[in-house]
Order: C-alpha cells, then structure tokens, then sequence
C-alpha cells in the first residue's frame, strides 16, 4: 500500500518539527511506500520554512497563504497525495517508536477502513491522568457502539472511503467536531472500524486550562449548531447536548450566573490542580466545569449573534 501521513500545521514549529522527525523514521514494512506531508496553514512563527530548512525534499511540504482552519489544511495534505490510505496526525502527537505506521496497515490489511489509534500521555501531571481518563472513556464509548468518539489526533483512513466521504467539511474551519462529523459520515456509509492500541502516539502539547476552555468556546461559538443541524441523534447523545442553550434555553440564566467566575478561575494560576493532597476526581470535576462552562458560553454567544 501506499501510505501519506498528513500533518496540519499552524504556529507549532518546534512540535511540529519532532512530529515530522518521528514519521520520516517510521517503517512502513515491506512493499509499502510512505509519505509525510505537512500542510503548513498560514502560520506567522517560520514553521514553513523551519520544516524546509531542516527536511527539505524528504517530506512533501504544502503552504497555505493564510489560516483556514484545520479541516481546509487536512483535505489539501489528502489531496497532496493519491495514496491508498491516509493517516492524520495532530503537530504535537509524536509516534513513541518506528511501528506506528505498520500498526495501522496491520488493520487494513485486515480488512478494516478506519483506523484509530492510541493516544498516550505518559507524564504524571494533572493533564496527563485526565487525558488518560478521556482515551479509557472513549475506548469504552467505541465498544458500546459509538464509532465516532476518537479525535483525528491519530486516525487513518482508506482512501476511497475519504474521497466517498467528501473529506473534512471545511464550514467546520475553527476548533471542534470537524472530526466527529467526518467519522459520523463514515460510519453511516458502512465504513468498516476499528481501534488500533498499537499505532501509538504521544501528545505533546502543554494544556492549561485558559487553553482548554478557550477550545470548548470556540466549538460551542462556531461548530455546535453545524453539528447539531447535521447529527441531531448523535449530538443529543452526547455530553456535549446538556451543555447547549439552544437544547436547554434555562442554560441561559447558568451561563449569567456562573460564567464571570469560571473565566476568572480558568485564567487564574492553575497550581492548584497540582495539589496532591486534593483528590484527583475532585480536581478533575473542577475543571471539568469551568471548560464545560465555557463551552455554554460559546453557545450563548452563537445565539446573541444569530437573534435567537
């Protein structure tokens, strides 16, 4: 098979670096043929010309001239290529060792057409353990039935599913479900699933919880109702339903109340979701509620704006 890892890019020039670095190391195995494209989405830190400088003809580099979202930016690194399978993977996911690659075709050779994969954190801190809670969360999800609950951090696809599919919407051009609507698609149309624990990355990224919340805004502001229109019985399903003002319009009055403190907490110093001596659950409950308030806020936002 031949094989392309697309790899969007806006103003991560370090991460994205140790990102290409760990994929042009990777084995296919073979008979296969492998690919790096990075999609260069209008970045302002000289990631471009950082990643030309330092790989130069070894990985396919394609430049957008201004930032158009991480959807536009994935389906021209899938145009790039006319490979058989195409994998995404976040700028700050670095595959842990040279197996990545042939864990994913393992499942296509076995007959699947998406494929998950493992997205570890490794460190002790407090988003390493919350984030190892999300991926046993959505293992369990993916088991029960939800074929839609991974994040394009680590997923390959069959190419002419993808193409089937019409690849990534590009209205979704801001953060949020740009990846749960294309999976949703795929799944719908019989794409065949499955969860590949070997194809193995680790996110490198720093959270803080300013950053976090930010994210659940700017789904909540400019991906919710798209996402809503489209999945009514997916969206009504998920978490993300009982936190939307225009599911429950009451929501409104919380988000008056509570939205002023939770801004203030999650721009706030964050050593306190360190402390040891405050149980983790507790901890994690806490922030749990600030982002998920500022997901609120970002539907309250779209619904001032539209009128409603």
């Amino acid at each position: 098979m031949k094989v392309a890892v697309v790899v969007p890019n806006y103003n991560s020039a370090v991460l994205v670096q140790r990102c290409v670095a760990a994929l042009l190391a990777q084995d296919p195995g073979p008979g296969h043929h492998l690919d790096v494209v990075v999609v260069d989405d209008g970045s302002t830190d000289g990631s471009a010309d950082a990643l030309a400088t330092r790989f130069g003809d070894a990985m396919a580099l394609v430049r957008l001239p201004e930032n158009r979202g991480r959807s536009t930016a994935r389906n021209a690194g899938a145009t790039a290529s006319d490979a058989d399978v195409v994998v995404f993977v976040d700028s700050d996911c670095v595959p842990p060792d040279d197996q990545f690659i042939r864990a994913h075709l393992a499942a296509f050779i076995d007959g699947a057409d998406v494929s998950f994969g493992a997205i570890e954190t490794p460190g002790d801190g407090f988003w390493d353990r919350l984030q190892r809670d999300a991926a046993v969360w959505r293992k369990r999800r993916f088991e029960s039935g939800d074929q839609w609950t991974y994040t394009t951090q680590n997923v390959a696809v069959r190419r002419v599913h993808f193409d089937r599919a019409g690849g990534f919407d590009p209205l979704f051009n801001r953060h949020g479900f740009e990846d749960r609507d294309l999976f949703v698609r795929l799944a719908q149309a019989g794409a065949k699933v499955c969860f590949s624990a070997d194809a193995r990355v680790v996110h490198a990224d720093r959270i803080t919880l300013a950053s976090v919340t930010h994210k659940q805004g700017e789904a909540g502001f400019h991906a919710a109702h798209l996402f809503r229109e489209r999945h009514p019985a997916v969206y009504g399903a998920m978490s993300y339903s009982r936190l939307d003002v225009d599911v429950r319009p009451w929501l409104g009055w919380l988000d008056v109340i509570s939205w002023p403190m939770a801004n203030l907490l999650a721009r706030a110093p964050e050593a306190w979701l360190e402390w040891r001596w405050l149980p983790f659950q507790l901890r994690a409950l806490m922030a749990r509620a600030v982002y998920g308030l500022g997901y609120l806020h970002g539907t309250v936002r779209h619904r001032v704006e539209a009128g409603r």
